[in-house]
């Protein structure tokens, strides 16, 4: 059975009883308290500096006399690496984009956690300055410090030391800017990241080490993909022949990467209208961790990446993003205490200054805006001609941008290179355009098409519904994920059992001590498809609750280990905006009467009209 892992306040500390009922060492923090009330009655102390010199010079008298040493702080270093421009690549338009904003978008976050970062971009990050950083770490941390490693830029492999002859087991690198297209030496092997990390840890040094960039890259390169198609990694003829080795990482510490090691990583454009490009995978978990601090709490490695996780399994699974798969897994996190322990050895938001405060919610809000946008791309599937797919693609375009404008509001048309939230396949020929979209908010795998003499018939013929559904289902999940409940009912939500088996079943309690109405939504690792799990047509319960109800639930045999979540959102059932109800018995009727209540709902709550109130619980795959 899978333990539930528990999440530890790294700042909580001990506290000394009597004066003998602990070890000396602990007994240390009832003389400070002595030292420090005995200075302050002192009239000779004038100030408040002057107090605490005398309380730091009483306390090391004591360890002298008692035998003790007083430990020195613990410190937070970061090496942050970011390469997108490299040396040995003279085309412009071969270059990556966005290393110089994933190394300041990590800067930022780890400033709130206390890290002193020494930052090492483009022209800077050749083989020997990354090696002499990590041998000053290596020189400067003591037991009890953390350490980041980050780096953005392109991987590449190398035949095994050991096994140099071998075409399978390849080792993964990373390329400095001053790597070769043809030669291996000068890229940094894994093997010394985890000897490096190895020394640090047998000297008591926590290490994080995160990565945004791919080894083996089954990158597409053809027109109008919602990402950057420039590779990030580096093929040469001496391995192109060979393969990855599967662990990527053996060495200690929390690993994290934007892929496997024969994986995909991807940049895409994070802000069309600056054309600013970031790292996908460093954007989507950073800005979980900063949403997470922004709500108050001391989020884990896992939390970011389960986030990360969930975002591009939905997109990996409409085949945009081939093989991207941020790693490692919810399984291996789950069962290691690093990926469980507060991310970069914990923060208490609620002691860090107001301007860090004040940072950390002009960040969070920020994402949030982005995130509230449900984003429609287009992708032109035929014709395959250059000239006739961009006139394709800019008619169809137009039609789209004209549509979301007028009929869906907080949406926008994800330009080339932007992460979409739904992509449109068009297909065109001289008599009629048809369009293809997989799975919605009830059926994740199920193909819908749609045909016209062009976009806007599609749209008219059922493709507006649809993306009308998947949009107000998506903006009712990121109000409730990035907005304060205003409704302060009390809900009671109960799973049995909490732990289950692919296949086994559950039962959903639920109570809440108002009347209200209910909406359930699911997201599970498997896949990370956000689902709208009630209403649904034929259930034989209504959305009007003034009992309490039981719901059951089967758990699907794709399903992987990890999480599944259920988030029940309420609103009052009285109140005075008129929601419509939804058809339960007509399942013809069903899509069009939920999509007009979903107007009311979420226009009412982002408008701050209709209070709302959230309740979250998660089912452990195992």
């Amino acid at each position: 059975m899978m333990a539930i892992p528990r999440f530890l306040d790294s700042s909580i500390t001990p506290q000394c009883g009597g004066q003998n009922d602990l070890p000396p060492p602990l007994c240390l923090c009832a003389f400070v308290v002595q030292a420090f009330q005995s200075v302050r009655n002192h009239q000779a102390v004038k100030s408040q500096s002057a107090l605490l010199r005398n309380w730091k010079q009483s306390t090391l008298a004591l360890a002298l006399l008692s035998g003790f040493t007083v430990p020195a702080r613990a410190e937070r270093y970061a090496i942050l690496v970011g390469v997108d421009k490299y040396s040995f690549i003279t085309a412009p338009t071969q270059q990556l984009r966005g290393a110089q904003t994933d190394v300041s978008m990590m800067k930022r976050m780890l400033e709130f956690y206390g890290y002193q970062s020494t930052v090492v971009l483009r022209s800077e990050a050749t083989r020997k300055r990354l090696v002499d950083e990590l041998g000053n770490i290596i020189k400067t941390a003591k037991d009890g410090d953390e350490v980041v490693f980050y780096f953005s830029g392109r991987g590449s492999i190398a035949p095994d030391i050991n096994n140099p002859q071998s075409k399978s087991g390849m080792e993964p690198t990373l390329v400095p800017f001053d790597g070769s297209p043809t030669s291996l030496d000068p890229d940094i092997r894994i093997r010394r990241l985890e000897d490096w990390a190895k020394q640090l840890d047998t000297r008591g040094v926590k290490v994080s080490i995160i990565l945004d960039c791919s080894f083996q890259s089954p990158t597409r390169s053809d027109f109008g993909r919602q990402y950057n198609p420039i590779p990030r990694s580096v093929s040469r003829s001496l391995t192109s022949a060979g393969e990855a080795r599967e662990k990527l990482y053996d060495g200690p510490g929390a690993f994290m990467s934007a892929s496997p090691a024969r994986g995909s990583a991807y940049e895409w454009l994070q802000n069309s209208s600056e054309s600013r490009w970031s790292g996908a995978f460093t954007d989507q978990f950073v800005n979980s961790i900063v949403a997470a601090l922004n709500r108050g709490e001391n989020p884990a490695f896992i939390d970011g990446m389960r986030e990360a996780q969930a975002y591009f399994k939905d997109k990996v699974k409409a085949d945009y993003m081939p093989g991207l798969l941020p790693s490692p897994d919810m399984a291996t996190m789950m069962e290691a205490s690093v990926y469980v322990d507060p991310a970069f050895g914990g923060l208490d938001v609620s002691k860090l200054p107001a301007d860090s405060k004040a940072s950390i919610a002009a960040q969070a809000r920020i994402q949030a805006e982005r995130e509230r946008k449900f984003r429609v791309a287009i992708e032109i599937m035929e014709p395959t001609e250059d000239k006739q797919r961009l006139q394709t693609y800019q008619k169809a375009s137009k039609d789209l941008e004209a549509f979301l404008k007028e009929r869906l509001p907080n949406s926008e048309f994800a330009p080339v290179g932007s992460p979409p939230d739904v992509i449109v396949q068009v297909r065109a020929d001289k008599n009629k355009l048809s369009t293809t979209v997989t799975g919605d908010d009830m059926e994740k795998s199920k193909v819908y098409n749609f045909t016209g003499k062009d976009l806007r018939a599609s749209l008219n013929s059922g493709l507006g519904t649809y993306l009308e559904l998947r949009s107000l289902v998506s903006r009712l999940y990121r109000l409730s994920a990035t907005e304060t409940p205003t409704w302060k009912a009390k809900i009671d939500m109960r799973a049995d059992p909490i732990s289950l088996a692919r296949g086994e079943t559950f039962d959903l309690d639920l109570s809440v001590d108002q009347e209200a109405m209910l909406f359930l939504l699911n997201r599970d690792d498997a896949d990370g498809v956000l689902q709208i799990a009630f209403p649904q047509p034929g259930a034989p319960i209504l959305q009007h609750l003034t009992a309490p109800i039981k719901m059951g639930g089967t758990i699907e045999n794709d399903s992987s280990n990890g999480r599944m979540m259920l988030r029940a959102i309420l609103i009052p059932f009285k109140s005075s905006v008129r929601i419509p109800e939804v058809d339960l018995k007509d399942e013809t009727k069903f899509r069009e009467s939920l999509v007009r209540q979903l107007k009311v709902v979420v226009d009412g709550i982002e408008k701050k009209r209709l209070e709302w109130t959230s309740k979250t619980l998660n089912l452990r795959i195992r």
